[in-house]
């Protein structure tokens, strides 16, 4: 009964205990599935700060996936496990819905579906692979896109994925908003997505049907801080990549100093060649439009060539915005235009629903699992601003390897990204190798390169999980 499931799928929680109780679903043929999820405090390297907040230690949610056959000996083995990681930035109304008690309550609610549907009387029902995957208008070529998923296969543990994920777009989020269900969601369709690939032996951006491209460019994140350690950050990026995001606030003259040291900067550490438009500038919501002509009218013009775009110089409730407001951004979207200076959205676009109502104040948007819900939004919301002719760009929140390899998996939809989350943490706190590399090749500097093992492509450094059974 729905009581016994709530209990199985670790009571409310909300507890304050670092993980839940791992729920194990029983399938046919002695197939079941373990899920795990537990706390995953991340240690940063340095103070990270935003318009919105400043941190120097994460708590994310780290979910695990694994199909097993029961019976044998005392250490069970298994077919498949996957790993899905839900970033959690300070939780801030309409910007970052979830913390890690939503992301809690939610997964008790999913696993309490799952074990109803698993137990009940007609049995356990793995929905067609097509109805999994038609939430998106694909366009041409879409029929492409998850094609790999929507071949027949009978094999239980394939049909018991199909099962989870199917589950995932029926069970009941009991009145919590949209946004801190899609936080959660994100990462349990992501461990679905790593388990998936790791039974069939492919990484996930094969199964979504895309090609390796190694063609968008990586950023790297300097955190808004003291200028010495915006300077420290910046030199530690370029060893990675010659493209730098840089995070302002709304102190216009404070940011343009900023910037003209930046530049000094970037110059002695990358290359001539590469120079022109390899910054994005961040200002996280906190421009007016005052602000925005400001920062335009008295950025010097040899500082101006390094920036690619400026992002989410707005608030992030468009829809909320009177006529006269959005004219305002409309005049300022056309003002940077004209500099070749590029807008973006990142707190206002959640999902392919926004990108119609971005479309006049931007040119491109933002897109992260968190924010669409998980993989196969994502893609949507790529593919309906692709049609929109936006440009699109890949972001993740402060997390591990395993958050930046799982959203690099669409990077072939995508121009540039700034999936540098696991170089923001302390390696020590990581519990993840692999994932993807940055090019250092000429012609390839920064870019993201993804990897041909299965899954997101990571590996767990040692099995880490403290679930209690």
């Amino acid at each position: 009964d729905l009581e016994k499931a709530d209990n199985m799928a670790g009571g409310g929680g909300g507890g304050g205990s670092d993980a839940c109780a791992t729920v194990t679903v029983p399938w046919t043929d002695g197939w079941c599935v373990d899920l795990d999820l537990e706390e995953y405090p991340l240690n940063l390297r340095t103070p990270f700060g935003t318009a919105h907040s400043s941190s120097t230690r994460r708590v994310n949610a780290l979910i695990r996936v694994a199909v097993r056959c029961r019976g044998g000996g005392s250490s069970p083995t298994y077919a498949a496990q996957g790993f899905g990681e839900v970033g959690l930035p300070p939780k801030k109304a309409g910007v970052y819905f979830a913390d890690l008690a939503d992301v809690k309550a939610l997964w008790a609610l999913y696993c309490g579906h799952v074990v109803c549907e698993a137990l009940a009387p007609s049995g356990p029902v793995a929905p067609p692979s097509t109805s999994l995957f038609s939430g998106g208008d694909w366009g041409a070529g879409g029929d492409q896109l998850f094609a790999a998923l929507q071949t027949p296969d009978a094999r239980p543990p394939a049909a018991l994925l199909r099962f989870l994920l199917g589950c995932l777009d029926t069970f009941s989020s009991q009145g919590l908003e949209a946004g801190t269900r899609r936080a959660a969601t994100s990462g349990i369709e992501c461990a679905i997505f790593d388990c998936w690939g790791h039974f069939l032996g492919r990484p996930v951006w094969q199964l979504v049907g895309l090609e390796m491209a190694n063609t968008c460019r990586g950023f790297v994140t300097t955190g808004l801080n003291t200028l010495e350690a915006m300077e420290r950050a910046a030199k530690f990026g370029f060893g990675w990549s010659p493209c730098c995001k840089i995070k302002l606030d709304g102190d216009i003259g404070q940011g343009l100093q900023l910037l003209s040291h930046l530049a000094s900067v970037t110059r002695a550490h990358v290359s001539p060649h590469l120079l022109k438009g390899c910054w994005a500038i961040d200002a996280n919501s906190s421009w007016t439009p005052e602000k925005a002509t400001a920062f335009l009218r008295d950025l010097p013009s040899d500082v101006a060539e390094l920036v690619y775009m400026v992002e989410q110089p707005f608030p992030p409730q468009v829809a909320q915005l009177h006529e006269d407001e959005l004219a305002q951004w409309e005049d300022v979207k056309r003002a940077y235009e004209q500099h070749g200076i590029l807008l973006f959205a990142d707190e206002s676009m959640h999902t392919k629903e926004n990108v119609q109502q971005l479309q006049r104040l931007v040119h491109g948007v933002n897109i992260k699992m968190e924010k669409a819900g998980g993989i196969r939004e994502a893609v949507a919301a790529l593919v309906a601003a692709k049609k929109s002719g936006l440009q699109t760009w890949l972001g993740c929140m402060v997390n591990s390897t395993l958050g930046s390899a799982a959203t690099a998996q669409l990077t072939p939809l995508a121009a540039n990204a700034d999936l540098d989350g696991s170089l923001l943490v302390t390696p020590e706190s990581d519990r993840f190798t692999g994932g993807f590399e940055w090019g250092k090749e000429q012609g390839k500097e920064g870019c993201i390169i993804l990897s041909q093992n299965p899954g997101s492509g990571v590996c767990l450094k040692a099995l880490t999980m403290t679930t209690q059974t």
